[in-house]
């Protein structure tokens, strides 16, 4: 218990430099990708569940040292461990490869590459997830839309699945994300992730789920994804683009 407080204190947290949030050190940035990868990443897990065990074995069975023990692993480690490795499998590229090759009658409606439109972007063929390339934006500092029109193309009241790949070289300013848009009767929009992605990170997979609003598919359906770039500088590039139903039984 020792070296767990050292690794807090000493290590991460730093009480008289960084001051604790509720998911960690505010030096890390509040995503949930810098929570699971920077904060309570597989090393971290992997070096907690080491002191457990070490700890464990040290004590009596039955002591209330053993019970102190069970409860923090049951209580506090098993399930920061489980949502840690739900988060590790959620963004990888290669277990959602896997995940769609099982949706094989799915409907993409953001499928058809030749209708993404708007800012000049590169399909790249050498740095991509999918065969058809990704697509690149070199930022300058200035706002990018590439952009996919959906109106008539989407059910009213229907939940949808809105995912993609997305890789990131020094992206400094406001950042990069997915975004779908709807224009009635109010405006509403949802960005994936919806903390802005921000650095330089290799291929990772982002998704999120939504219901549509009830004039989605009327003639007022203005619907709108985008591939959404804030003022930013760097590289970005985005691939694998789906915009799914999703069925009765979740897929």
């Amino acid at each position: 218990f020792d070296g767990l407080e050292r690794k807090w204190i000493g290590e991460i947290a730093i009480p008289s430099l960084i001051g604790e949030t509720e998911i960690g050190p505010w030096r890390v940035g509040r995503s949930e990708k810098a929570l699971w990868t920077r904060i309570w990443g597989p090393k971290a897990i992997a070096e907690f569940a080491g002191y457990l065990d070490r700890a464990q074995a040290a004590v009596a069975p039955g002591s209330m040292e053993a019970k102190r023990i069970a409860w923090i692993r049951g209580g506090f480690f098993t399930p920061m461990a489980t949502r840690q490795a739900a988060f590790a499998d959620r963004v990888s590229v290669a277990a959602e490869e896997a995940r769609r090759r099982q949706r094989p009658n799915a409907v993409n409606v953001v499928g058809d590459r030749t209708r993404w439109q708007g800012a000049k972007y590169v399909v790249d063929t050498n740095v991509c997830v999918t065969a058809e390339g990704a697509i690149r934006l070199d930022l300058d500092g200035g706002r990018r839309y590439v952009g996919y029109s959906v109106k008539n193309k989407l059910k009213p009241n229907t939940r949808y699945r809105l995912s993609y790949y997305l890789k990131t070289l020094d992206v400094a300013g406001r950042g990069v994300c997915m975004e779908y848009e709807e224009y009635t009767p109010k405006y509403t929009a949802r960005h994936v992730p919806e903390a802005m992605v921000l650095g330089t990170d290799d291929w990772g997979h982002y998704v999120a789920e939504f219901t549509t609003g009830a004039d989605v598919g009327t003639e007022r359906d203005r619907s709108m994804v985008w591939l959404r770039v804030f003022p930013s500088t760097g590289t970005v590039w985005f691939d694998g683009m789906r915009l799914e139903e999703i069925n009765q039984k979740g897929n």
